[in-house]
């Protein structure tokens, strides 16, 4: 068996929840999941709703710590507090990126396709020339068969189909090179006749970088 390079063992999200009245009462999200997830192979998820998928998601992308468990990166625990909190948190989702179920929530409307895809770019990959940016940004859409570039990068998501805003999604986590691509139902929210071609680029994808 493949090592895994990420694996949750065990782990449980309890959510404390107040009424109206002040009572509060635990809601038990995520108890006692584990799973392995190994270079260069697709693992899905299935439940039904409400049975803690995209929580699990979640605590795999680290947006939420584990109640109990453990998270293993390359088979180590990951864990980060105090002054070495956010120096972790980054560097773990340098490895680890997340594309969430709704395209049009992912993507901040204010901006426009560049300033999403660059300023991942910047965010990971340190100080560039505005030449490279431009470069790395085009190759990205190209990536996600946004082609020509020229077309969509100075649109506003607004502007773009779901399909479309979708590529724009995975291009911003695939620019930080990530190790690891967790979808939390990316082609739900999709119309079904782009549901394939969707699928088919994240698995293309799957080859291409393992």
């Amino acid at each position: 068996m493949t090592e895994p390079v990420l694996e949750a063992i065990d782990v449980a999200k309890h959510f404390a929840v107040a009424n109206a009245v002040g009572d509060s009462s635990v809601v038990r999200a995520v108890e006692g999941a584990s799973i392995r997830l190994e270079p260069g192979r697709i693992t899905a998820v299935v439940g039904e709703s409400g049975s803690g998928k995209t929580t699990l998601a979640r605590l795999l992308a680290r947006f939420y710590e584990p109640t109990s468990g453990e998270i293993r990166l390359d088979g180590v625990t990951v864990a980060g507090d105090g002054v070495r909190r956010r120096a972790v948190q980054k560097s773990y989702r340098k490895s680890v990126q997340l594309i969430f179920q709704d395209p049009f929530g992912s993507l901040n409307p204010l901006h426009r396709v560049r300033h999403n895809l660059d300023r991942a770019v910047r965010l990971h990959h340190g100080r560039l020339g505005k030449a490279e940016l431009d470069e790395r940004v085009t190759a990205l859409l190209e990536r996600v068969s946004l082609t020509p570039a020229s077309d969509y990068i100075d649109k506003f998501p607004h502007e773009l189909s779901g399909g479309q805003r979708q590529r724009v999604v995975i291009a911003r986590a695939l620019a930080v090179e990530p190790r690891v691509l967790l979808g939390d139902e990316p082609i739900s929210m999709l119309d079904v006749s782009i549901r394939l071609e969707m699928l088919n680029l994240l698995d293309r994808l799957r080859r291409e970088d393992g």
